[in-house]
Parts: structure tokens; sequence; C-alpha cells
């Protein structure tokens, strides 16, 4: 096979695959962006500082759900000695004062917007459960990134593509890893085996639950509780021994470190607090620059093209 007939194929579907999913392809980038951020802001918040005691978050689990069904979630701010608690009940979900227990629920509940909740569910599946429609993009991110390197090495020049090229080029590796550790986390790829409920999807009693750890596993303060996989539940606690991350099951309390998951925190960028979140938005913000940078390049080719057919019978 002549490889310099088929270097013109490759350019094209490097250049369709690009325009035809640049949308797409920029929102997953800029939403990666902001949670690049993540890891840099996240860093130089003190682990305790959002954490109350078990006991209390207990009790006001028990008094706003006592069958332990409704409340999916629930994140402490002890700055303002309140928690964010989320329900499909809006007479449930809202914020709520730990010492009190006064809710701000239902139609009194104020407008909150969390610009990194919003981000992630952008980022995972577009608002709407499109999961499929992420991974489906990423592989042919990947397959874009990987066409790149079959064609000639790019002339430098103070210009659009220029720019486009030295940039895909020189920064291949940064931007080619998050697509791939992403590819590679919904496959399951270097994750942990974890515990699994004994009737998968039960739904725990959330109160229950807590108390059952408590006992067993001595719990001092919480910073987070969140249902899980499989009926699961996954809670973020704080010790003398600093944070500390639980997986919940109807038979067994299992600490697990998501530092210990490579893939995973390549791809969040929290393997190394700011630096490596750095790192991320570099490599998002260089995403972003070849899909806006490739895209406006065809949009200039394409007026020029009309513009010359029109001159053409004059």
């Amino acid at each position: 096979m002549n490889f310099k007939r088929l270097k013109p194929t490759l350019f094209k579907l490097h250049r369709w695959i690009g325009i035809g999913l640049a949308p797409l392809f920029l929102l997953i980038a800029l939403s990666g962006a902001v949670l690049a951020f993540k890891p840099i802001v996240q860093q130089s918040v003190p682990d305790g500082l959002n954490a109350a005691p078990a006991a209390q978050v207990i009790k006001l689990l028990e008094r706003i759900d006592p069958e332990g069904g409704e409340v999916d979630a629930i994140s402490i701010d002890m700055t303002t000695n309140q928690a964010d608690v989320r329900s499909q009940d809006p007479q449930i979900a809202g914020r709520y004062d730990l010492s009190s227990g006064v809710c701000a629920c239902g139609n009194d509940a104020p407008i909150r917007f969390n610009l990194f909740e919003f981000a992630e569910h952008l980022h995972k599946e577009l608002l709407f459960g499109a999961d499929i429609l992420i991974q489906i993009a990423s592989y042919l991110m990947i397959l874009m990134m990987l066409l790149a390197l079959l064609l000639p090495w790019p002339r430098l020049r103070n210009n659009l593509m220029g720019w486009h090229r030295g940039v895909g080029w020189f920064l291949l590796p940064m931007v080619l890893i998050l697509p791939l550790t992403g590819v590679l986390m919904s496959l399951h790829v270097g994750m942990p085996e974890l515990p699994r409920m004994s009737q998968p999807d039960s739904r725990l009693p959330l109160a229950d639950v807590l108390s059952h750890a408590q006992q067993t596993q001595g719990l001092d303060s919480l910073n987070m509780v969140r249902r899980f996989r499989g009926g699961s539940v996954l809670v973020s606690t704080y010790d003398k021994g600093g944070k500390q991350l639980l997986i919940l099951t109807d038979h067994s309390v299992t600490p697990i470190n998501p530092q210990e998951n490579l893939v995973k925190t390549l791809h969040e960028g929290t393997w190394a607090g700011p630096l490596s979140g750095t790192i991320n938005l570099l490599g998002a913000s260089a995403l972003s620059l070849l899909i806006l940078s490739g895209s406006i390049s065809w949009l200039r080719r394409r007026r020029r093209m009309r513009e010359r057919a029109l001159l053409t019978p004059a």
C-alpha cells in the first residue's frame, strides 16, 4: 500500500471527525477545563473545615427521613453550620441548619448553583444521561489525534493553522491523556474491586448504616454521605488521621484510597494537587484551542472557496 496516497484520506478523516463533532468536543473540553480547577481550589481548603460530628448528621437524617429511602446525598458546610440535602422529594431537599434543624425547603428553598456539579454532569452525560455519546466521542477524539501523528511534520508559521499544528504536535501527550484515561475509566480499567451489596440495588437507610459504621469504625466527623453503586453508600470522613473514604454495604465497611487508582487520578488531575490540576487545565485548554482553530480555519477556507466561485464567471 502506498502510504503517500493514503495521507489525503487520513487528513480528510481527521478533518471531518473534528468538524462534525466540534460542538460536542468543545463541550467536553470546556467542562473538563472547569473541573480541572477543582483540585486547585479544594487543595487550599483544610480537610476538617467542612466536617460535622457523625451523631449530629445521624440525628438530622432520622428526623427528616425516618424511613431512610428519600435522601440521596448530604454534604456538610461548617462555615455556615449547614448541610445540603439532595432528594427527589422537593419537600425534603434543601439546606438545613445543623443546630436547629430548620430547613429552607420546597418553595422556600434558595436557588443554588454549583459550578463544579454542573460541569461534572455536562462532562459525563451532557446533562440528560447521554453518557454513551460521551464514550463514543472520546473514542473518536482519540482516533482523530492518532491520525494527526500520521500526517506530515508541521511547518511552524505564525498563522491560525500554524498554531493549530504546533500546539497539536508539541502538546499531544498532554492532550491525548485526557480522552484516553476517560475511555479507560468507562471500561473500569485500573479500578480496585469494590464491595458489593448482598442484594444489589436495595436502598440502605442512611441513618441506620451510619449508626452501624459509627459503632464499628468509630466515625468522628462526616464531610459527605451519598448513595453509591449497587445500593451501597459512600462516606467521606475526617479524623485525626485526615480525610478518608468508606464504602458501606449491608454487611461491610470498606476503606478505599482514591489515589491508588492511577487512571482516575490522571484523568481528574488529583495526583499532585494544584500542580496536576494546572497540567489538566493546560491540556483541556489546548484541546479547546485545537477544536476552535481547526473549525475557524475550515470556515475561512469554505468562505474563500465560495468567493472564488462567485468571481469565476466574471
